[in-house]
Formats: C-alpha cells, structure tokens, sequence
C-alpha cells in the first residue's frame, strides 16, 4: 500500500496542498512570464514505470450521479467549484484515503481528521487523494453544477477517455492522456501550474527526474526539444474511441506550433523550451510528477 506523505492512521495521510485552488501566484520567472499553482500533492513513491498519466476535468449538473468510479494507483480530485458529495464503500482492506479541506490548508503539511468516507461533502478548493484500487461515486444535490479535476497516475490506460457528454449532461473533458517509461522512485510531487506566456518570451523546460505534460489551454505557441525525448499529441480528448492515437516524436532542433488542445510529453532527462511568437499570451498548463528530494536530473536517478 502506498503512503502519501507518512501515515498518521489507517486512513489519515499528510498531504502538500495549495491553501485553495487557484490562489498561489509565484513571482515572474522570467519576463513576461507568470506562474500560477492550481495544485500541489506529495505521495510517497509511485505505481512503476511505464505508468500512464491523465488529467480530467468533470462537470456534474445538479442532480447527477458519476457512480462506480474505479481508481488504480493514484487519483488526485480537487474540487474547481461548487460542492459534492464523495461516497465510498471500499475503504477496509488496506485502502488509504486521504483528505484535506480547504479551509484547513496550509503552505506546509497538515493532517485531515480521521474520516472513513463512507459519506463525505466536498466543497471548492478541497482535495481528495486514493491511493491503492478503490471505488467511489461522486454526486451533486446543490443548486448549481459542480466541477472537479481527476489527476491520474496509474500502471494501467484508463479507458474510456474521449470528451462527451452523457444522457444525464455530465461532461467529462480529457485535458492531457500520456504514457511515461519512468518515474522517480523516491518521494514524488503532483504539480499542476497555469503558465501564461507573453509576446515574445519564451518558457525553459529544464531536465527533471520526471515527466511533464505540457497542455496549451489558449494560443498558438511553438515548442523546440534541445535533447532527449518528448512527443506532442494534438486536439486530446477529440478523437474518436475508433481513431488510432498517433503520437508525434519531436525532432531535436526542430520548433513546432501548437494550438488549443495540444499537449507536449516531456519525458525525464529531456530539454527544450516553449515560445510565444504571436501577439496574445499563450496559456499552458503543466502537470509535472517530479522527485521530492532530487530538483536536478542525472542520467540514472
């Protein structure tokens, strides 16, 4: 069973959350460019490699059940708006659940009450991390549709993930689907961050023991790889369940423009960067698993 953080109790984890959803904003790492946290979780190792990484966002309308929700390995949800609530029977045999509300977030770590889930409301800002295969349902009995964010990392593909909306008018959007053929062993940290590139910069992306999915959310930027290996998938989420997914490998030296929806798999060791040339900030969100003790890479950590 995997720990996140260091177990305080049978279902109580340590969890590095962001105080609410959307509410960091780091200092300019470079002109023109502007850093926002949407969040921050760290688990203490990983499902091994090759592992599958996904991001998802779902929105419930009021009234609707997402039921029989399966995890594997690890799913980080953090609610963007409105409230919810979690339901999960499947909490004896060694599963480990953690939960954080918002309220109770702060910069460092803190615990969560001891709580089984079996019924829990979940509100904006709060996160949920599963660890260990698991169920649970999540349904909306507010007034207003609620969305949350599912951050997977599993040894496993998830199924089903193509952009639809069911008989029920739940939306469920893939944002970033992407194969990794390692991750750190040691402690990791999920990231997710919203970077926004001004006219005529540009975004380094520096060498890292983990893999990073680089999602363009509005803009047309161009991105080159100086070395190692990263591939780019365009319009994610709208292909048909049909369509054979071609992945498209980067060539060294080499600058490719993306558009909306496009996402850039950076695998460990790999160096590139991300520019701007039009006349409108570029938005990119990058999810990033990277190791909680080794900042910088070298070939074989």
């Amino acid at each position: 069973m995997r720990r996140i953080r260091w177990s305080l109790a049978k279902f109580v984890v340590l969890l590095g959350v962001v105080p609410s959803l959307g509410a960091s904003v780091s200092a300019e790492t470079e002109q023109a460019v502007t850093t926002r946290t949407i969040l921050s979780v760290q688990v203490a190792d990983a499902p091994p490699a090759p592992a599958y990484l996904a991001l998802v966002r779902t929105v419930l309308p009021t009234g609707t059940i997402n039921r029989n929700i399966a995890t594997d390995g690890i799913w980080c949800i953090a609610v963007e708006s409105g409230s919810l609530t979690l339901e999960s029977p499947d909490v004896s045999g060694g599963k480990s659940v953690g939960f954080l509300r918002a309220a109770d977030a702060l910069p460092s770590y803190r615990s969560a009450a001891p709580n089984s889930l079996t019924l829990e409301t979940v509100n904006q800002g709060d996160i949920l991390v599963v660890v260990d295969p698991t169920s649970y349902t999540m349904s909306n009995a507010s007034a207003d549709s609620s969305t949350y964010l599912e951050i997977v990392i599993a040894s496993r593909a998830t199924v089903g993930l193509v952009r639809h909306i069911s008989l029920d008018l739940i939306v469920v959007d893939p944002i970033a689907i992407a194969k990794t053929d390692l991750l750190p062993a040691d402690p990791i940290e999920i990231r997710l961050e919203e970077i926004v590139i001004g006219q005529g910069s540009s975004l380094a992306i520096p060498a890292s023991a983990g893999p990073r999915i680089l999602m363009v959310r509005a803009g047309t930027p161009s991105t080159v790889i100086a070395s190692g290996i990263a591939t780019v998938r365009h319009e994610v989420g709208i292909d048909s369940p049909t369509t054979a997914v071609m992945d498209q490998t980067l060539v060294s030296g080499k600058p490719l423009t993306l558009n909306e929806r496009d996402q850039v798999v950076v695998q460990p060791g790999a160096i590139g960067e991300v520019r701007n040339s039009s006349t409108d900030p570029a938005i990119v969100w990058a999810l990033s698993v990277v190791s909680v003790t080794k900042r910088t890479y070298s070939p074989g950590s």
